[in-house]
């Protein structure tokens, strides 16, 4: 549903804000293959099976972190510009991640505490 929902909304966009083409050359057919193969089917399958393995909290914890290290990794690699905007959004994340696992801290840290004691 959700691949369907977003193909769907992509398509009508291209329409209403761009002049859509199909693409031209086998390079440009193998870079939407690719990118059909790795991001939708890689990541609507393992990440599923990944996430099986840890917490509710851990998996979210990533998904919140995703964008900052993907902005991190193209600043990097791909030698892209983080603005004072970009860097100020890593820092709300970051901020965000702290505020919500205040609150789980105690709980962890007693947690890890009884295992040692016992």
């Amino acid at each position: 549903m959700q691949v369907g929902t977003i193909g769907l909304l992509g398509l009508v966009s291209a329409f209403l804000f761009e002049s859509p083409r199909l693409p031209q050359g086998g390079t440009e057919w193998l870079g939407i293959l690719a990118l059909a193969v790795v991001c939708t089917g890689f990541g609507f399958t393992l990440q599923p099976v990944a996430q099986r393995g840890t917490t509710a909290e851990r998996a979210g914890l990533f998904c919140a972190v995703n964008p900052m290290v993907a902005a991190t990794l193209g600043a990097v690699f791909l030698h892209e510009t983080l603005t004072a905007q970009s860097l100020a959004g890593m820092g709300l994340i970051l901020l965000g991640i702290f505020a919500a696992s205040i609150k789980t801290m105690p709980k962890i840290a007693c947690k890890r505490l009884r295992h040692t004691v016992q």
